[in-house]
Formats: C-alpha cells, structure tokens, sequence
C-alpha cells in the first residue's frame, strides 16, 4: 500500500518580515534608549504654514486658499488659522476707559468730529464710541458656505449663518469660547449687569481757620450707585480693543496701504479666526465639550493631507456682523 501524500504546506508572506515599532518616548527619558529598530517622534520637524489667499476681495465676502504639504509623511493640525487687517473708522472717542465702561468717556466732542481735535472746553463726561466683536463665532454666523479639497476629495460645510450661532451655544461654554474665539469674537452674552458705587468730593478756593490750621472747605460730597453693561458684551469690548495693533492720526493728505485718512483716523484692528469647515478642520480641540455633542469625534490630527484647498464665501455683511457698534447714537 502507498500511503497518502501531503500537499506541502506554504509559509505565510509575512513571515520572514520583521515589524518595526513604533515607540513614542516621554519628554524626560533617563538612560539607554531601547536596542531594537524604533521610530522616535519628536517636535523638531515642525512647519508653520503662512499661506496667502489666491483670491480675495476687499468686502471679504470671498476668500481663496491653496497650499502643499511642506514634507512627506507629516500630521497636520486640525486647527487652522485666518489673519486680517480690518481698517475702523470711527467719529467717537474710543480708547481703553470707554471699552471697559459702558459707553462713557471724560473726553467728548459736542461736533462728533475728529476724537483727536477735542478742545480744554469740550471735556465732560458723555457717551462715547463703544465696538466690539459680535458674540461667540462672528464670522462663522456671516458664512455662506466654507468648503476644503484634500486630495482631490471635497468636503463642505453649507449655509453655517443659518444655525453656527445656536449650534455653538448649544456645545460650547461661554469661558471655552472666550478662549477660542477671543481675538475675533468671545463670551456669550450673559445678560446680567454688575452693581458699582461712586464717590465725589470737590474743595472751593476758600479757607477756614481751625486753631492753627487752614483747611479747604468742603464744597460737595456726593455718592452714586450705577452698573455695568453684561459682563459677556464687556469681554468682547475688551477683546476687540486688545486687537488694535495700530491708530493712525489725521493729517494731510496722509494715508494708508492705499486708503485715505480722513478727520476721524484709522484704527488697525487683527483679527484671528479658527476656521470651520467640512467638519475636517477641529478648532474645538481641547475645549470640554458635553457628552452628547457630535462634536467629540472631530478629528485630533490630519494625515495624509499633501493638497489642500479652502473656499470661504460670506455675506456682504460680514465685517458689519464682526465688528458692531454696541454705543448710543
């Protein structure tokens, strides 16, 4: 009898291949590192993007970019970057005091015309200019459509001034957004107010004599309760004016990047906006988001990502909805 013979069995493809491992060390390692073959990350290879738009307008109501990975096989971050120069001209006084108060100042001007031309006579206190970046996520509530190309592959987000702004409440703590949103936008409005007491006292040229001593005497001493406006509209007031990186005075014939300088000046306002779209760039990373938000899935880092393109289209009242007048007329 034969005996049955056996098919010979084939050995698997990957069985002569060695995997090489992944180690990620710690900040601080103390001692040798490990002797088998390892890969290392480390934050020396680091690339910071400064793209310009390939088209723009002067509304910025459309806005264009296209740019390349930098290297092979880099992780991108989710978070990304709008920069601007926004030109505010505005009639009123506008400095650190009328930001922080409700509207007042101690400079007016009855003629509402240059702040900068305010006469020893006109000094009183009256109401004043006060601007301030619209609440939470300004531009995102003036988007049309924001749209991104990864590899040929799009992704868009559509119609974000229909429900960015609930959809943002309903996800987001007034604080997170103060901090995300802070150089472009901020707080919630909290619609409270914060109680404050005033004192005044004021000496007339004549004197009085008490023993040995000549005193002033006391002309008027009088005491005043007020409020602030909401504490949320007062951050952003704040915001907005922690943003201006540049006041240009008037003068003759003066100007600026091309643009006339007129009685009231010019007040250069940088604006940086995380970008939202295609649910692909994350500009919530970090911030404590609820359990329930869908927002918890966003992606932590971008792979992959050698051609990248994004669109922005807004309304022609986007810079109206960034930056509003919260002062009395």
């Amino acid at each position: 009898m034969q005996a049955p013979s056996k098919a010979p069995v084939a050995a698997p493809a990957a069985q002569g291949q060695k995997r090489v491992p992944v180690r990620r060390r710690d900040f601080l390692q103390f001692g040798p590192g490990p002797s088998p073959e390892y890969l290392v990350e480390a934050p020396a290879d680091r690339f910071d993007l400064k793209v310009r738009p390939s088209a723009v307008d002067e509304k910025m109501s459309r806005l264009e970019f296209d740019w390349r990975s930098p290297a092979q096989n880099l992780l991108m971050h989710p978070r990304v970057y709008l920069e601007a120069d926004i030109l505010v001209r505005s009639s009123r006084d506008i400095n650190q005091i009328t930001q922080a108060c409700p509207g007042l100042s101690i400079v007016g001007n009855a003629n509402a015309a240059s702040p900068h031309l305010v006469s020893g006579a006109a000094r009183r206190m009256k109401n004043a200019g006060l601007l301030g970046f619209g609440e939470g996520d300004p531009l995102l509530a003036a988007c049309e459509s924001a749209s991104i190309v990864v590899n040929g592959s799009s992704l868009t987000t559509p119609s974000p001034t229909l429900w960015s702004r609930p959809f943002i409440r309903a996800n987001l703590k007034s604080e997170d957004a103060q901090k995300i949103y802070g150089q472009c936008g901020g707080a919630f409005d909290q619609y409270d107010s914060t109680s404050l007491r005033t004192y005044t006292e004021g000496y007339s040229a004549a004197q009085i004599t008490i023993g040995d001593v000549n005193s002033d005497v006391p002309l008027i001493q009088s005491q005043g309760f007020g409020f602030t406006g909401d504490t949320g509209l007062q951050a952003r007031c704040r915001n907005f004016f922690n943003q201006i990186i540049e006041t240009v005075d008037f003068a003759e014939g003066r100007t600026y990047k091309g643009k006339a300088v007129d009685a009231r000046g010019v007040k250069v306002v940088r604006i940086r906006w995380p970008v939202t779209a295609g649910g692909l760039l994350n500009p919530w990373i970090g911030a404590d988001l609820p359990k329930y938000s869908v927002c918890k899935g966003l992606p932590m880092g971008l792979a992959n990502c050698n051609n990248m393109q994004l669109s922005l289209l807004f309304r022609r009242n986007a810079l109206e909805t960034l930056i509003r007048d919260y002062g009395r007329h």
